[in-house]
């Protein structure tokens, strides 16, 4: 994760296995597209109790080109599209690093009642409780 600096920033582990595809796809309008797909388990700190706690990611995402001043004709946009501009060059893996960013959880929290070490209101360590 060495050259993906954001996100290595955000995911705790650095030997974490975060796999992509990238395939140039050929639409029926012309215009250029790639189809991004994502996948893989980041352990990220949880919210709640600051603890690691991993967090599956996949998405697919297809991603097409179009020149910035067209942007506002977009008529044709799907859900399952989006457009990025190509008036300059574009670097594949800040693209990947970008998908990655945006499939992670905004407030990751392992589920009530499931962090270690924390005390429930009864002043119990959830982690001393049996279950």
């Amino acid at each position: 994760m060495g050259t993906l600096a954001r996100l290595a920033g955000v995911i705790g582990d650095p030997e974490a296995r975060l796999t992509y595809s990238l395939r140039s796809l050929a639409r029926t309008d012309g215009k250029p597209a790639i189809e991004l797909s994502i996948a893989g388990v980041a352990s990220v700190a949880c919210q709640r109790c600051l603890s690691p706690m991993s967090v599956d990611i996949h998405s697919r995402r297809v991603l097409v080109f179009s020149r910035e001043s067209a942007f506002g004709a977009v008529e044709d946009e799907s859900e399952e599209e989006d457009y990025l501009p190509i008036d300059e060059p574009i670097a594949p893996l800040d693209v990947v690093e970008e998908e990655f960013l945006l499939a992670l959880p905004w407030a990751p929290r392992h589920e009530e009642g499931q962090c270690p070490g924390v005390e429930d209101g009864a002043g119990t360590r959830q982690s001393e409780r049996s279950v």
